[in-house]
């Protein structure tokens, strides 16, 4: 009897850490989906290597606006590598990499400020005025 208590007692245990991992999971999935709509930032996809994490993300016109009306066409479609904080430099360099085609990002070429065309480095916290022009 003890020996399938302790079964039971280490099978609720597992499960209880898998709901907990939905949990947050789906908590992280729902900030993600909050932040998207709210900014039109998608983050695609995430890489980490060689100290440093690489984002590839589409930002679409303000709430969502531009991509919800003009599907991916009109989407900036760029990359954001961010050292990891402990590498060369505590406060971290961010470099930004604009993944245009002429063709594809004809639409978003004709209103993109031209410094956004060009590969971008700047420190971490300058990350604001960089992507909140105000």
């Amino acid at each position: 009897m003890n020996k399938a208590l302790a079964n039971e007692t280490s099978q609720n245990a597992v499960l209880n850490a898998r709901l907990a991992g939905r949990s947050q999971s789906n908590t992280a999935q729902l900030s993600q989906e909050l932040l998207s709509d709210l900014s039109g930032l998608i983050c695609r996809n995430v890489e980490q290597s060689n100290g440093s994490t690489t984002f590839d993300c589409l930002q679409c016109g303000r709430n969502g606006s531009i991509f919800l009306h003009f599907n991916a066409d009109i989407a900036l479609h760029y990359k954001l590598t961010m050292e990891d904080k402990d590498v060369n430099d505590p406060h971290g360099q961010i470099v930004y990499t604009p993944l245009l085609d002429p063709n594809r990002d004809e639409k978003i070429l004709q209103v993109l400020p031209d410094y956004l065309t060009d590969e971008i480095m700047f420190a971490k916290e300058q990350g604001p005025s960089h992507f909140n022009p105000g």
